[in-house]
């Protein structure tokens, strides 16, 4: 798959005085070496971490028109029989919840996908426009299916809930997943994915980076509340934040196709605000 390289970051100041942390990513030679968004450096009980700066809202060019609905299902776990809920995606102009299929019984045997794109990305040039950059944001909460969960929405198995984005390659796709929860023993990731157009089992998988327990940036986020998330794209270089704290930085394994969207795992959740913006980079 070949391997992902930046550069040591470099520490500046601010117009206000904040520590600014910049950094660099080899997206694929010495030609394509990309200047990644500034980050803000903060310290979080007694750990030093990358938050978002909020000056680079200024890169926000104008705002890309969603269609309604704004997502549109790719493909969803399902089961037959009594002991099982049903997969459900509804979705409206700028919010949708997605719903992966859920046994009735006490704890989930396995795991449950759902994939919905954003339609935007469908029926537009869009490809072009995620060469020049795009920003998603968007507010999502996550919880547990609700067939598979205690009262307090937390899972009682060790199948986590998660949410992440879905960004297309010629070959699969990247899926930088957050599981909701608890702090302890949670990850982010990213993974490696294929649909398989199986219904019972429609994602082959595999992991190629993770943030686990000991890593500086965030690992997860909390179930049962809304969490400001914000992707960047910009041609083949991605980057995550999760409630302005930075989770990850990932180069496409294979070029990408321009179709994003969205990947939930044993888990309902609710996206709301889905707002698209064109970068002014160029």
């Amino acid at each position: 798959m070949g391997s992902v390289n930046q550069n040591l970051a470099c520490f500046a100041r601010g117009k206000d005085g904040e520590l600014l942390i910049s950094n660099a990513v080899d997206a694929g030679g010495p030609e394509r070496i990309f200047l990644l968004p500034m980050r803000k450096a903060v310290v979080d009980d007694g750990h030093l971490r990358m938050a978002y700066w909020e000056n680079n809202e200024r890169m926000k060019g104008g705002e890309i028109e969603l269609n309604d609905p704004c997502v549109s299902l790719l493909c969803a776990s399902e089961r037959s029989g009594d002991n099982w809920a049903g997969a459900k995606l509804e979705a409206g102009k700028n919010s949708f919840t997605m719903k992966t299929e859920g046994t009735k019984g006490p704890f989930t045997l396995e795991d449950l996908y759902m994939v919905a794109v954003i339609r935007t990305f469908e029926t537009e040039a869009i490809p072009d426009a995620a060469k020049q950059g795009i920003v998603i944001d968007c507010d999502a909460t996550v919880t547990a299916n609700p067939h598979t969960s205690r009262e307090d929405g937390f899972p009682n198995s060790s199948r986590w809930p998660s949410l992440g984005f879905y960004v297309e390659e010629s070959d699969g796709a990247l899926a930088f997943t957050l599981e909701a929860g608890t702090a302890y023993r949670r990850r982010s990731y990213v993974e490696k994915i294929v649909l398989t157009g199986n219904a019972e089992n429609p994602v082959n998988r595999a992991v190629v980076d993770e943030t686990g327990e000991g890593c500086a940036s965030q690992r997860g986020i909390d179930a049962n509340r809304p969490i400001r998330l914000k992707l960047f794209v910009f041609d083949n270089v991605i980057e995550l934040y999760a409630d302005g704290m930075f989770v990850q930085t990932f180069v496409n394994l294979a070029p990408p196709t321009g179709r994003i969207g969205f990947i939930a795992k044993n888990a309902c959740a609710k996206v709301e605000n889905l707002k698209i913006f064109k970068t002014n980079l160029n």
